[in-house]
């Protein structure tokens, strides 16, 4: 399912920095009615199962400091094979018709649900936002990740991301289903993105381009749902936080972390479903899996993980959480060091950090 969602500014001249890709991100978060379901994409270190495009504006002006709307308007699309999500995100719009636009609040003109496209073995498109395609490389003895160019290797991940997506969500191991991407690149441009994830900010290498997809018709129809770039947290070490959740259930929960002085540091949205169990029931558990390689001919796989359990702290003094915040500034974004107290400031108010006093650590390999 695809919506477009038009926005108006009650100012005309409504300027657009060239980097706002993580404003949208914020916008589309903030307005999922389902808070859990929000929550939980927000802090999910695997696929998100939804893209969004590039902000269109009908009437601009491209300026040095970003790009100007004459009158205000705007408009972007938001596409996802999850249709509750996608309801999820009209009843947000709905229940309230602004958005919060760096500074600026702007409204919500209309909200439209597109009508599905016919789908063919071999269709050609154009992407609304840049793909960007990755890959881990050693560097003096280190993992390095490097942001590859359209050609063969990059067309192949591309194919083989897509398929890993649509496992994931149709929860299936395996499927016969083939697809072929690649482009005739007749019209190609390089686009700089960066990608702010509270306070760390990353910059990867994009594509807006032609693109043909040939081959199965249920995978067609995913990719144009779901996007096709690779950029995606599986890239990261699997973590998941369990929690003592709601009916005496266990809830886990991936995310980010930093590890500092015997205690995990993380950082999260200030409402939720983690929050609400941790204040309930302090004791939670650890899982970080640090590497992870499937074998298939040995039907095995090769793995290293940690776990550990303790108990968390919401902490609640912004100082306290300034000073920690830079732990996981340290890890994810190390240069940008100049900017990390600024960004921090910026949005202390916008996020929680979670303290876990580790009282048990255990660790396993397979090799």
């Amino acid at each position: 399912m695809r919506l477009k969602i038009d926005l108006k500014s009650e100012n005309e001249n409504f300027m657009i920095p060239f980097n706002y890709n993580h404003i949208l991100s914020s916008i589309i978060y903030n307005k999922i009615a389902d808070l859990d379901l929000a929550d939980k994409l927000h802090n999910s270190t695997s696929f998100k199962f939804f893209t969004f495009s590039q902000i269109n504006v009908p009437n601009r002006k491209i300026t040095k400091k970003g790009i100007i709307s004459r009158d205000g308007r705007v408009n972007f699309y938001i596409s996802s094979p999850n249709d509750y999500l996608i309801r999820s995100l009209v009843d947000g719009f709905l229940d309230d018709l602004y958005v919060k636009f760096k500074h600026e609040k702007l409204f919500v003109e209309k909200i439209e649900l597109l009508k599905e496209i016919e789908f063919q073995n071999k269709m050609e498109f154009k992407t609304l936002s840049p793909i960007i395609v990755r890959k881990k490389k050693e560097v003096d003895g280190k993992l390095k990740i490097w942001d590859l160019t359209p050609g063969d290797e990059f067309f192949k991940a591309l194919e083989e991301n897509l398929i890993r997506k649509y496992l994931m969500f149709n929860e299936i191991g395996s499927t016969d289903k083939k697809i072929k991407i690649y482009s005739e690149m007749k019209s190609v441009k390089r686009k700089r993105i960066a990608i702010e994830k509270g306070p760390q900010t990353t910059y990867n290498r994009g594509y807006m381009m032609d693109i043909i997809l040939e081959g199965d018709l249920n995978l067609i129809k995913f990719a144009y749902d779901v996007g096709i770039g690779e950029k995606t947290a599986l890239e990261e070490e699997p973590i998941i936080l369990a929690v003592y959740g709601d009916d005496n259930y266990p809830y886990a929960v991936p995310l980010n972390f930093a590890y500092k002085n015997n205690k995990i540091y993380f950082h999260c949205a200030t409402k939720g479903h983690k929050l609400d169990s941790i204040r309930k029931n302090n004791k939670v558990s650890f899982c970080v899996v640090d590497s992870e390689e499937v074998i298939p001919d040995k039907f095995t796989t090769d793995y290293r993980s940690v776990i550990i359990f303790g108990k968390a702290r919401v902490i609640e003094d912004n100082k306290e959480k300034a000073k920690t915040m830079l732990y996981l500034c340290e890890k994810y974004s190390p240069d940008q060091k100049d900017s990390w107290q600024k960004t921090i400031n910026n949005s202390i108010n916008g996020f929680s950090i979670v303290e876990i006093d580790i009282e048990h650590i255990s660790g396993k390999q397979s090799k």
